[in-house]
């Protein structure tokens, strides 16, 4: 009886836990060649905005996902979401409970 009241305040102190809100790390994203190309040669370097965000599987791992349009080209940016916690994708970022 006691443990299943410890385990009762314990999931409550859980559930009242304030959610986590986790923005993409940037508005635009610059995209370049690397290693730098050499001389005589060069590349405009490419400015994308952020377009949205998702939550993907990748490699087994729910992942939080940033994604960004850059002259025809999908590029994303990604993290692990915190331990123990589940997240929903927001425009711009992720709230985490």
């Amino acid at each position: 009886m006691r443990t299943f009241l410890v385990v009762c305040i314990l999931l409550l102190i859980a559930a009242a836990a304030p959610a986590q809100v986790i923005p993409c790390p940037l508005t635009q994203a610059r995209t370049e060649i690397v290693p730098p190309i050499p001389s005589p040669w060069w590349q405009t370097p490419q400015v994308g905005n952020l377009t949205g965000t998702a939550i993907e599987n990748i490699g087994g791992h729910e992942t939080l996902v940033c994604k960004y349009w850059a002259y025809g080209h999908d590029v994303s940016v990604m993290r692990l979401p915190p331990k123990g916690r589940k997240c929903a994708a927001t425009k711009t970022g992720f709230i985490c409970k």
